[in-house]
């Protein structure tokens, strides 16, 4: 990205972050109603969905050892004129209730200067060797930055994560 293109996007999401607008952008407005159910098994908490963003996600197992490997899969399918940032840099936490930590870097495929849309992005992460045998929710908040190609535009959205995964013995 050109030092004049980013320094327009911090700019616009400084504008964001404070509230300020040009006229060109418009108010998110959200359904009000979540689904029960994203992808295989992942589920959204009560928070507002990104109607610019669809996020499925799933782990790529669903039976887990205490102290075991694993990937969160994320799938972020933007609308017609929107894509995905990869400066700033996307981000995940994972809430430290959930017994899981990160183990490594995300994989972002990338197309470009942005984030490939067509593809998944795979979060490394490790389970406690704690963990108890039965049921365990992985929760964590994905970060990500989203532009309009018309309207000029950006902003953040912070998705939230949490799906269950089986412990074993």
């Amino acid at each position: 990205m050109n030092s004049r293109i980013r320094l327009m996007f911090l700019i616009g999401l400084s504008m964001v972050s404070l509230g300020i607008s040009l006229g060109t952008s418009r108010k998110l407005q959200t359904s009000g109603k979540f689904p029960e159910t994203i992808g295989m098994s992942g589920k959204l908490p009560s928070s507002p969905e990104n109607p610019y963003v669809t996020c499925t996600f799933d782990v790529n197992k669903k039976n887990f050892r205490p102290g075991a490997k694993g990937e969160l899969l994320v799938t972020l399918q933007p609308i017609k004129g929107i894509h995905i940032n990869l400066e700033p840099a996307m981000s995940v936490r994972f809430d430290s209730s959930s017994g899981l930590q990160s183990n490594g870097a995300m994989g972002i495929p990338r197309k470009e200067n942005y984030f490939d849309a067509g593809k998944k992005i795979h979060i490394p992460f490790v389970l406690s060797a704690a963990s108890a045998p039965g049921t365990a929710t992985l929760k964590a908040t994905l970060t990500y930055y989203y532009c309009s190609d018309a309207e000029g535009w950006c902003s953040r959205f912070r998705q939230p994560l949490e799906i269950s995964m089986t412990v074993t013995k």
